[in-house]
């Protein structure tokens, strides 16, 4: 039953806080329950959740956002949240509608005059009514109780959902993995020394682990590996990569299995040369192009398909046709990449090639120098070559996988040129650190850090399956009608929503009118973010860690050794020297090498002499 008003309680009004910058006085009345005399305001979030939302909508404010002192519109709230993913950046919301406010004001006011009117105007006092922005600290408030509040349609919160979004990421043995740990994320934690484990699946790249972890330590993430492993439908890659290759191969062999390859990303091989070579010589593009022929060549047919279409002016929006002097000046510059790599497919060299062409391009360079007389090598670069030699065997690609998603070129493309989506992970994975450190972008307490980076990992997952399901349709013939410059972004980014009302047309006897959907699974228990950190560190102290594998030793990791791993493998780690985390160790055979390439060539442009000594 009703009981009284808000106003003619104590004459005061609920403020809702617009995207004008002015809040909306409202007239709230107060429900009690009649069996548990509960109490409850007109506007309270656990109210507006259970009506129909055809009511529910006459207040302009989403349940999970209906607590506190004042309230946000849905605009603002979604302003507010869409600033809080970079710089968790309250405060510009804050500012922002205290300017506003000053806005409404004069825009006001100036009407008012436009009417040759007689008395004067409110002052500004008396038209803000000592009424002001909530705080950027209020707000960050609003927004966290907003992200753990389960008063959503489908009854879990927007932070669970981020977290199942993750743990419905699978992977099969068909697939890939890599795995890779950043500091770009764990500097958004305030008071947590750190870094960040991540890993991604190599077919659509999404992120499918992430966790704060003291440190590079294997044993710091083998019982999350292994809650994956036994929580999920599939999480056996048959190949995963990791910037130590080969260290650890024992260990990811014991979580994923005998059979799977271990393998260093072609990415980091090379980065670590070039960051010895002075980026800033003349020389630099040329020395980068002659280095990448040593490590892969592109297919014939994709290449000579491009250069066709340079030629022809199929490619510029002028016509321009370009002559070879001109596709040799365009590949040593950022925009062959930018603008043809996704054309072209690469295939690595093997090992022994790679290592003959690192010789001959260290002989060759080794001694030139620009115009200026500034030398492409530092001291460290010869040093590094040797040492990456090394490792080159575990650089080759996987037998037997897909490295490349073809797509076919739209019905109104000029050049019909095939597109090919690179399968391989490392690149990705770092591409993503590198977004995952802008989500917070600022340092702040665990639990809203949580909340936001894995609240936009979960978004880019979103975004990532949206692509690939995008990709599928060009595949089958069906051509996306949309703007160009939205053809990669999803329309709708809460699956669990779509899957919600699609089961409410269902229940009313309609046609659901959402086809692709992919509503979040189970929640596995699996811990991201600093919540693994914090149960990690509990777990270290309470059951240690296994010195010859590198395994947690709590009650699930040693039932999982019991019962999944072969007993002949445990006996092989056993009897060899417990040093798995140190990155110079080289204890794994080397990968057979991949089938001889057919059709490939290698397209490198002729380094230029001037300014060699």
């Amino acid at each position: 039953m009703h009981e009284k008003t808000n106003f003619s309680h104590n004459k005061k009004l609920f403020p809702l806080w617009t995207g004008s910058g002015r809040a909306t006085p409202v007239i709230l009345m107060n429900y009690k329950c009649e069996l548990c005399n509960s109490r409850y305001k007109a506007n309270d979030g656990e109210l507006l959740a259970i009506l129909p939302a055809h009511i529910r909508s006459m207040y302009p404010v989403k349940p999970v956002y209906a607590s506190g002192q004042f309230h946000l519109t849905t605009d603002l709230a979604e302003d507010l949240a869409e600033n809080m993913m970079t710089y968790a950046n309250a405060d510009v919301v804050s500012k922002r509608m205290y300017k506003k406010m000053g806005k409404s004001y004069l825009s006001s006011l100036e009407t008012y005059l436009s009417q040759r009117p007689t008395a004067d105007y409110l002052t500004v006092d008396d038209y803000l009514n000592h009424q002001f922005p909530p705080s950027g600290k209020r707000l960050k408030e609003a927004y966290d109780a907003a992200s753990t509040s389960q008063l959503t349609n489908y009854r879990y919160s927007r932070d669970e959902r981020s977290v199942r979004e993750i743990q419905s990421v699978n992977i099969s043995k068909t697939d890939k993995a890599a795995v890779d740990w950043t500091f770009a994320v764990a500097k958004n934690y305030y008071g947590m020394p750190g870094k960040m484990f991540t890993m991604n699946k190599g077919s659509s790249k999404e992120m499918a682990l992430l966790a704060f972890v003291r440190s590079t330590a294997v044993s710091q993430i083998s019982h999350m590996l292994i809650q994956a492993r036994l929580g999920r439908k599939e999480f056996t890659p048959g190949a995963t990569y990791t910037d130590i290759a080969p260290a650890n191969e024992d260990f990811w062999k014991l979580i994923f299995g005998a059979d799977m390859r271990v393998l260093l990303g072609l990415f980091h091989l090379m980065k670590r040369i070039l960051d010895t070579v002075d980026h800033r010589c003349q020389l630099y593009w040329e020395c980068l192009v002659m280095l990448q022929s040593c490590f892969y060549k592109y297919y014939d047919e994709d290449l000579e398909l491009l250069l066709v279409a340079l030629k022809e002016g199929l490619l510029s929006d002028d016509g321009k046709k370009l002559s070879d002097t001109d596709i040799r000046k365009l590949r040593c510059s950022k925009k062959w990449k930018q603008r043809y790599s996704g054309y072209l497919r690469k295939n690595i060299q093997l090992p022994e090639i790679i290592i003959q062409k690192l010789t001959e391009w260290v002989e060759f360079w080794n001694t030139k120098s620009d115009n200026d007389g500034k030398p492409i090598f530092t001291n460290k670069t010869e040093a590094t070559v040797e040492e990456q030699k090394k490792k080159v065997k575990y650089a080759s690609d996987p037998p037997n996988m897909e490295m490349y998603r073809c797509i076919p070129a739209k019905k109104s493309s000029k050049h019909n040129l095939k597109k090919y989506i690179c399968l391989r992970p490392e690149s990705s994975l770092e591409l993503d650190h590198l977004k995952m450190g802008h989500y917070t972008n600022t340092q702040t307490k665990a639990a809203r850090a949580d909340s936001l980076t894995l609240g936009g990992v979960a978004d880019d997952n979103v975004k990532k399956r949206w692509k690939l399901h995008r990709d599928e349709q060009q595949l089958q013939g069906k051509d996306v009608d949309m703007p160009l410059h939205f053809a990669d972004e999803p329309l709708f980014w809460d699956h669990s929503e779509l899957f919600y009302l699609n089961q409410r047309a269902n229940d009313v006897g309609i046609k659901p009118m959402f086809d692709y959907v992919t509503p979040v699974n189970e929640d596995t228990n699996e811990e991201f973010g600093s919540k693994h950190y914090f149960s990690q560190e509990k777990r270290n102290k309470k059951f240690g860690i296994d010195k010859d594998t590198k395994i947690c030793k709590c009650n699930q990791c040693m039932d999982f050794l019991t019962n999944f791993v072969d007993d002949q493998l445990l006996d092989q780690i056993e009897k060899e020297v417990p040093d798995l985390d140190s990155t110079s160790k080289n204890k794994a055979s080397s990968p057979s090498p991949p089938p001889p390439a057919t059709n490939i060539n290698t397209f490198s442009v002729l380094p230029a002499t001037a300014g060699a000594p």
